[in-house]
């Protein structure tokens, strides 16, 4: 996961945004393309502002430590 931040576009009616842009700029310029395409959709710019991670792991061994046969 990156440290760096970006803004992407959504628009309620469709797929979950996939694209990071590295600028506001080129993502309202996006914003811009699609609410052309879709007339009447409202495209929204949003920005990441932080973000949260837990990288731990619990492993628990099931098995007996010697095999009986």
């Amino acid at each position: 996961m990156e440290d760096k931040q970006f803004w992407t576009v959504w628009n309620p009616n469709g797929r979950v945004p996939m694209v990071q842009h590295e600028t506001e700029r080129s993502a309202t310029q996006e914003a811009e393309r699609l609410a052309k395409q879709c007339q009447g959709e409202a495209f929204f710019v949003l920005e990441a502002v932080s973000s949260r991670c837990v990288n731990s792991m619990h492993r628990v061994n099931l098995r007996p430590e010697e095999l009986p046969f």
